[in-house]
């Protein structure tokens, strides 16, 4: 749950038994890393995983931004773990030269391909990236329908009118994310996805998954399964959250407010 809210919502704590976050893309302009730090800070959790993409090694190849918030990120999740919190990272394809080192532990924290977790109501998900199914699916990658030069020149332009919306008390908001959700083949694609993680659960014998990877935050029922996906920290901020009872939530942790949440049994 999210505890009562004070007069300043960043002086509130985010509680609960597990939170999900991706697609940081530390190392990139793009990346909003001040409000990831601020959710950090507020974080008291028994349990985190960092579900691929939280170091664009990807982009780092070509060219780097790394402002001293983005090393306080990384100091603050090696104190998570060294404070007694699980922290469990799972490279995605932007970050995926980590995955030699899964099954090793760095200063606490965990690294592996995937993982399997067991909410607190007794459901297994597994957890992964989600980059694996863009093989499968026929119609390419979710950049290629956008175009990936236009959106990366958008998630650009986001970072400059967020820093002014900012500074004048506005909530951020992502031309990026209205733009790519008004092309046709992309919401076909987020379509074709979401089915495609949720059937490789099921089949899997699992309730459900949670991924990033499209950096579009969900919670549904497919099928049967539960298809969580984190979001990303580029056009949205959001995590998911589950509580002590089980009950996931996908919050937007700009000003901690519950985004989306399962319905709760009658």
């Amino acid at each position: 749950m999210i505890e009562p809210q004070s007069s300043a919502a960043s002086t509130s704590r985010i509680t609960g038994r597990s939170a999900f976050l991706s697609d940081v893309h530390l190392g990139t302009r793009n990346c909003r890393a001040e409000a990831l730090l601020e959710f950090l800070t507020r974080l008291n959790t028994d349990n985190l995983f960092l579900v691929g993409d939280i170091v664009d090694l990807q982009r780092m190849a070509s060219a780097v931004h790394w402002p001293r918030s983005h090393t306080a990120i990384i100091h603050k999740l090696f104190s998570l773990a060294a404070a007694g919190m699980r922290v469990v990272f799972i490279p995605g394809n932007h970050d995926a030269a980590l995955r030699v080192h899964a099954g090793t532990t760095v200063n606490g924290v965990e690294v592996r391909l995937n993982a399997i977790h067991q909410t607190a109501d007794g459901r297994r998900l597994l957890i992964t990236h989600g980059d694996q199914f863009d093989s499968e699916l026929r119609i390419g990658s979710l950049k290629e329908k956008v175009g990936s030069a236009a959106y990366e020149w958008l998630l650009g332009i986001d970072v400059g009118i967020n820093r002014v919306r900012s500074r004048f008390g506005y909530e951020e908001t992502s031309i990026a994310s209205a733009v790519k959700m008004r092309v046709r083949s992309a919401q076909q694609y987020i379509r074709e996805y979401e089915q495609l993680a949720a059937d490789n659960a099921r089949k899997r014998g699992l309730d459900g998954i949670v991924c990033g990877h499209i950096h579009k935050p969900e919670i549904a029922r497919i099928d049967e399964t539960d298809y969580l996906n984190t979001g990303d920290w580029v056009e949205h901020g959001t995590a998911l959250l589950e509580d002590r009872h089980g009950r996931m939530q996908l919050i937007h942790t700009s000003d901690a407010t519950v985004v989306t949440s399962e319905p709760q049994a009658a």
